[in-house]
């Protein structure tokens, strides 16, 4: 789990790096997309994956895993 966190967070990294070329474009429709995405993305990464996911994982316990829990 901690090495998936990891390569997610990288990925989204390296993404942005790829929209964030596309803002010198010019051209309108481009940028608007490109913001957006980078914007979210740039979220996700910095701030929903290393903090809220850890938070949800301790609050619910052990239902957090309930379609992998054997009987």
């Amino acid at each position: 789990m901690k090495n998936m966190g990891t390569v997610i967070i990288n990925a989204a990294v390296i993404l942005a790096g790829t929209f964030a070329a596309i803002l010198p474009s010019g051209m309108l429709s481009m940028l608007q997309i490109a913001t957006v995405v980078l914007t979210g993305l740039l979220f996700y990464a910095l701030i929903i994956l290393p903090f809220f996911v850890p938070i949800i994982i301790n609050t619910l316990g052990k239902a957090n895993w309930w379609p992998f829990i054997q009987n």
